[in-house]
């Protein structure tokens, strides 16, 4: 994990550190609301959420709300190169997605006495990273992007170079919050991080969740589930969600998913200090 070092913790007050994050977002071009960054200061016991690829922090906020409800102090972070538009994104590597992730994490650790992590697919990655390298509570994985199921995902170090990017069907209420495909650059740099997280995860000891559905279309469940039972971890949650009922294709984050965010809510209760 050489690759992946402590977050620098910022200067300044957790809503200083969210305006200049804010700042930040305009600046790369990001005009959606819902795409921008989220922070809502609540009690002691905060929480970052963590989108997945090609999406933006839109993806987290029912989860965030629900949070909310119960007086947690929530961060949906953008992650670097999301939310604007594809060109965006090729600009940034997973490096980049990283260290997105340090003003979350300042704002939450200077004004909370735990902080859980919760990702999803490839924040899934990145919460893993977090979590190895910085002083979380807990880490919550929901279809973690362990292994890719999109179509030449392994060749992507060599088609990087011959196609700019995989074309993705949107419905059209997720059009505004969603690329409309994705780029192979950034597949290769999800890739990048996919090697080095799964070659560690099994240092992470602290409590972790993970959920994923059945017949998730994006990612592999059964690759998810053997990273998490490898890893060190004493205190660990699986929720496995059947697809047939649920109709859970990949996001375990949509808004008329409650028993998701009730089994979410419930495990961040528990495993707060």
């Amino acid at each position: 994990m050489d690759e992946i070092k402590p977050f620098k913790i910022e200067d300044g007050d957790p809503e200083a550190i969210f305006l200049r994050d804010a700042e930040l977002a305009v600046k790369e071009g990001v005009s959606e609301p819902l795409s921008m960054p989220y922070f809502k200061k609540g009690g002691p016991d905060g929480v970052m959420l963590i989108h997945g690829f090609c999406s933006s922090p839109w993806e987290m906020l029912p989860v965030a709300r629900a949070l909310e409800e119960e007086g947690f102090t929530v961060y949906a972070a953008r992650v670097a190169g999301h939310g604007a538009n594809m060109d965006a994104l090729i600009k940034t590597g997973w490096a980049d997605w990283y260290e997105s992730l340090a003003a979350p994490y300042s704002a939450l650790s200077r004004s909370c006495r735990s902080v859980t992590v919760i990702g999803q697919s490839n924040g899934g990655l990145l919460a893993c990273a977090a979590a190895m390298r910085n002083k979380v509570s807990a880490l919550g994985l929901l279809a973690p992007a362990f292994k890719v199921r999109v179509p030449g995902f392994p060749l992507v170090k060599y088609l990087r170079y011959a196609i700019k990017y995989v074309p993705r069907k949107l419905k059209d209420w997720e059009k505004p919050y969603n690329y409309p495909g994705f780029p192979v650059k950034s597949l290769y740099d999800m890739r990048l991080l996919q090697s080095i997280v799964n070659g560690s995860a099994e240092n992470i000891s602290v409590p972790v969740m993970l959920g994923i559905s059945r017949s998730d279309i994006l990612v592999s469940p059964a690759k998810a589930v053997d990273i998490f039972s490898g890893m060190a971890s004493v205190d660990k949650t699986l929720h496995i969600y059947d697809n047939k009922a649920m109709k859970i294709q990949h996001i375990l984050t949509l808004p008329r998913l409650e028993r998701v965010r009730e089994d979410i809510v419930k495990w961040v209760k528990r495993v707060s200090l």
